[in-house]
């Protein structure tokens, strides 16, 4: 064999290698660039999926809030309503204690009174009455 021929085939093979090697750096190249495009459609999706559990989020605390307003209005309806019948009850107390300060004042059968009141009325309620509110009960002893 001729030197030329061997620098020929020599030169072939290095050729062969380069085109091999260049070929395989455009595999990896193309492998490297799925993976990216693979790893961007990952993040497209996942910030798809934080962006609406941030919206399921938002909506439910905008129901949560619609739903505790609208239990705040009941309760307080609720309650004004209870205070409005705790201040009936009271006027109704009051007007029996004043029936009862006015049948005493006037001399009245306080037993037979008392057995009718007893009936509707606890006896703190009347005793606090005939006690504390009422002006007709004096204690002399007491001065």
């Amino acid at each position: 064999m001729s030197v030329c021929y061997r620098k020929w085939c020599l030169r072939l093979t290095y050729v062969c290698l380069l085109q091999k090697m260049v070929s395989k750096g455009e595999e990896q190249e193309q492998q490297l660039y799925s993976r990216v495009r693979a790893a961007e459609y990952d993040r497209q999706k996942q910030e798809q999926a934080v962006r609406r559990l941030q919206t399921q989020l938002a909506e439910l605390k905008r129901r949560n809030a619609v739903v505790v307003k609208q239990t705040l209005v009941e309760r307080n309806q609720e309650e004004e309503e209870l205070e409005q019948a705790l201040i009936r009850e009271k006027a109704e107390l009051d007007k029996v204690g004043v029936i009862v300060f006015n049948q005493v004042n006037r001399g009245g059968n306080l037993c037979l009174l008392f057995c009718t009141i007893f009936y509707y009325v606890p006896l703190h309620y009347i005793l606090y009455h005939l006690l504390v509110v009422s002006k007709y009960v004096r204690f002399d002893c007491c001065q």
